[in-house]
């Protein structure tokens, strides 16, 4: 019975990807946003998130768009892409050289060994008791394990997103691949710091009746780290109306500085529906191992099996295997690691706040009024930052009329041949006027993204012949 199931569900997914035309074909195919095809997407978003008004689907789908493009300006400074702040771990690096001596490249990966040290991972490093090696999924990206959960196991299900949240699983989940279910959105509004309201929560789902919830923790883009109460009262909720958690962990090791300890929702929620995705591309620096794990209840980890790997090379084994179940010297140069790791994103973070002094002086010169125009929310945990242009909302900024976050990456990368994370990417209201950057860049190369911003904004001030050598706006004073 458990064959023809399986058997069922991998022809199921055969024929929706050989039918279905995906938005990934649609956005490398499509040059400019003049031939994008917003009638066909804004009809799709219409069908798959009918609470979703219209201006934030076509945002939305304009955003990654607008992430897609190819720029390959010589100039183009590009801080989009999430990732780590410093090298890999030492640990790593040496295991994976004494690997490429030691290791028959002619033998198949040992992917028993790397799933009983995902287990020891799980059990030790996130308090996760009852997982064993039965409990391992292993692929490339949690993006891939996401694809195959959501395409083999919840084809048909009403999934309920969490947001902000990470666009690609919105994309993935009202575009293509082989859910064929329902996407519905539960939104934290920027107002209350996009903090979860549990009443809310509760009253949502026991209305809604969603399958499944899908949330990240920490938040990629707010890096808001839920507290265990909130987890605790989330896993409770969701148990008492008998509704999935599918939680994606990977920003879980950019949080030694956080004043909320982090812990993962599987310690708190059933585990017969709860499943949690890990990378260790952000904390750990290695995303160039391309491996993520996953622990889910076995069913599930049976169902995809069809469609991961499973596997990676030796060396890629043993790399990983320095973070998943460290000696004692390995367990100490991780501490190290990580400590550098947050002194570096402390510096970044530190350099950025002097950057946005400057420019905000001389926005306040400009529209001849003290504000902090541009803001950094600033976040617990995350190698990234999100930045507020909401006091910008209707001026003219660098020559143009803004109103949404993508209005403000448009401007910058039309302007100053920057880059950046519409806010509107990762479902955020494009009213919030909402960027995220990356800071897996070094600290020359940030420089300079704020260095540009304020060279426009100087033309601007020559060209209005105003003087930005005034007295400092009074929030800047007070600091």
């Amino acid at each position: 019975m458990e064959f023809i199931r399986n058997l069922l569900s991998a022809i199921s997914n055969f024929f929706s990807r050989l039918f279905t035309r995906s938005s990934r074909y649609d956005r490398k195919t499509t040059q400019s946003e003049k031939d994008l095809p917003f009638a066909h997407a804004t009809d799709k978003f219409s069908e798959n998130m009918p609470k979703i008004n219209s201006a934030i689907r076509k945002n939305f789908y304009k955003s990654l768009l607008f992430l897609e493009q190819d720029d390959s300006a010589d100039d183009l400074l590009d801080v989009t892409a999430a990732g780590g702040v410093k090298e890999a771990p030492i640990c790593v690096k040496r295991r994976m050289r004494k690997a490429i001596d030691d290791v028959d490249l002619y033998k198949y990966p040992d992917s028993a060994k790397l799933k009983q040290d995902a287990t020891v991972f799980y059990r030790d490093k996130r308090g996760i008791k009852h997982c064993t090696a039965d409990n391992i999924a292993i692929a490339p990206s949690s993006f891939d394990l996401a694809t195959a959960v959501f395409s083999t196991y919840f084809p048909y299900a009403n999934i309920a997103m969490i947001t902000p949240n990470f666009g690609y699983y919105t994309e993935l989940l009202t575009q293509q691949w082989g859910f064929r279910g329902k996407v519905d959105f539960f939104n934290t509004p920027k107002q209350s710091h996009f903090h979860i309201s549990m009443s809310a929560l509760r009253q949502y789902i026991e209305e809604s009746k969603p399958s499944a919830i899908f949330l990240t923790n920490p938040n990629n883009p707010t890096g808001d780290v839920l507290t265990e109460s909130e987890l605790s009262d989330i896993a409770e909720i969701c148990r008492q109306n008998d509704t999935w958690i599918i939680c994606d962990e990977t920003f879980a090791s950019t949080t030694p500085h956080t004043t909320t300890p982090y812990s993962s929702i599987a310690k708190f929620a059933d585990p017969r529906k709860c499943i949690v995705f890990n990378g260790f591309s952000k904390g750990e620096s290695c995303a160039n191992l391309r491996v993520s794990t996953m622990c889910a209840p076995r069913d599930v980890i049976e169902n995809i099996r069809a469609h991961i790997s499973g596997t990676v090379s030796n060396v890629v084994a043993e790399g990983l295997g320095a973070i998943l179940d460290p000696d004692a010297q390995e367990k100490q140069e991780l501490v190290d690691h990580f400590i550098d790791n947050d002194r570096i994103i402390r510096h970044k973070q530190e350099s950025i706040h002097e950057k946005l002094d400057s420019i905000n002086q001389k926005l306040s010169v400009l529209y001849n009024r003290s504000d902090q125009y541009i803001k950094v929310f600033k976040p617990e945990a995350t190698s990234v930052l999100l930045l507020d242009f909401r006091s910008l909302y209707n001026r003219n900024f660098l020559g143009r009329t803004v109103k949404s976050g993508y209005d403000i990456g448009r401007t910058l990368l039309d302007i100053t041949k920057v880059k950046v994370v519409p806010g509107e990417a990762f479902m955020i209201a494009p009213e919030d006027m909402m960027c995220r950057i990356s800071l897996a860049y070094d600290n020359e190369k940030l420089m300079e993204v704020f260095d540009r911003i304020e060279q426009q904004v100087d033309k601007e001030l020559q060209r209005s012949g105003k003087n930005a050598s005034r007295n400092p706006p009074s929030y800047l004073a007070a600091r």
